[in-house]
């Protein structure tokens, strides 16, 4: 390769090197915009972010999560109002299934309430209607619910 093609070669790949730098500031700053405006329990489901046309396109690990992405619309938009091409609209998109690993589902919250109880006059009252009572459905369901007492 003579000297001249090296140069241009060279210059060449420092020009696409220098774009793909500023793209990838670019897409890190929007990245960064869209996960502070987006509520805690729903940053870890932001796969993609990427703004083209004035459209704010996001791309999320699940369904459930595009829905409740699309309620942070407003705020997304309005985050993103600081950037020279701020967007106008947002599409929220799935990613397709298999490409994203996705994190485990968070463990459902187990109540600190305990079940309801009542007293033991509440009961027995509840037992003597059950017991007047001609309708055998109803009368299963007062006793069911008498069953409910403190045992003291």
């Amino acid at each position: 390769m003579a000297s001249n093609d090296k140069k241009r070669m060279k210059s060449l790949l420092d020009c696409v090197q220098s774009k793909l730098g500023t793209t990838q500031r670019k897409s890190n700053a929007l990245y960064s915009i869209v996960c502070a405006a987006t509520p805690a329990n729903l940053r870890a489901s932001v796969v993609f972010t990427r703004l083209k046309n004035r459209r704010l396109h996001i791309t999320v690990t699940s369904g459930g999560a595009a829905n409740r992405m699309r309620f942070c619309q407003r705020a997304l938009l309005e985050a993103c109002a600081v950037l020279p091409d701020h967007p106008e609209h947002l599409s929220i998109r799935v990613a397709p299934a298999g490409t994203v690993k996705m994190a485990p589902e968070p463990a459902l919250r187990k109540s600190s309430r305990e079940k309801p109880v009542m007293g033991k006059r509440a009961a027995v009252g509840l037992q003597q209607a059950a017991e007047s009572i001609d309708d055998k459905k109803l009368s299963e369901a007062l006793m069911r619910l008498a069953s409910r007492t403190r045992h003291h």
